[in-house]
């Protein structure tokens, strides 16, 4: 069923056995799909299965490296053309939606193991870690050539990308033709953000973005 002469054959087999499972995840739900239906979806033994993924989970996870591979992968390629913070935000924000259009679903199904800090699935856990912290530096990125005070650079990545976990809990519910609402929310909080980020910047606001920074370090979600 695989092509050969691939120039890694085995991570083109593993593209290939993550692009079948998450097919049978979609078709049949994360929970009911079998390991061993994946397997013979792909023609394959499950012994043979289990050389590459061992359990659902890993998977899963191969899945949240893909999603923010192709996340990275698509923004770099129209980076050149947001010329503004507004633009560059949108572009984040709206190609992470479109890529997740189709797993809407799934994603809902995997929110559960986010009450579950300890779970290798948790969208907050500590298996996910690398992938969050490449997401915020995206944001990071998003905000390095705007004159912002070094506490606004600090805390500003992680407050970005918490609104954009927000605007990605609500798409996941969001039953309108083409998730249209999801759209016309995101475009208002980002006008929103990029207004209260240019009055924020104020020296007059000063202690309010220490006391914040204050909080947020205390709670260990930012460093000194």
């Amino acid at each position: 069923m695989f092509k050969s002469g691939a120039t890694n054959k085995g991570q083109a087999t593993k593209a290939q056995l993550l692009e079948i499972s998450l097919r049978l995840f979609r078709q049949r739900g994360f929970e009911t799909a079998t390991m061993r239906e994946i397997a013979a979806a792909a023609d394959m033994s499950l012994g043979a299965f289990y050389y590459y993924y061992p359990s659902k989970d890993s998977i899963i996870l191969d899945y949240y490296r893909q999603v923010q591979d192709q996340h990275a992968a698509r923004v770099a390629e129209r980076w050149a053309e947001a010329a503004d913070l507004r633009a560059r935000l949108g572009l984040l924000i709206h190609t992470k939606l479109d890529i997740l259009r189709d797993s809407r679903e799934l994603m809902g199904t995997l929110l559960r193991y986010t009450g579950s800090p300890d779970h290798p699935l948790s969208f907050l856990g500590e298996s996910t870690r690398g992938i969050r912290e490449e997401s915020i530096s995206m944001f990071r990125d998003a905000l390095s050539s705007e004159r912002l005070p070094d506490d606004m650079i600090r805390i500003l990545p992680l407050l970005l990308w918490a609104m954009q976990m927000g605007l990605l809990l609500y798409f996941l519910y969001d039953k309108s033709k083409a998730q249209a609402r999801t759209t016309k929310l995101t475009d208002g909080a980002l006008d929103l953000t990029v207004r209260m980020i240019s009055v924020a910047r104020l020296p007059i606001f000063r202690p309010v973005r220490k006391s914040l920074s204050g909080m947020l370090l205390e709670a260990g979600l930012i460093e000194g």
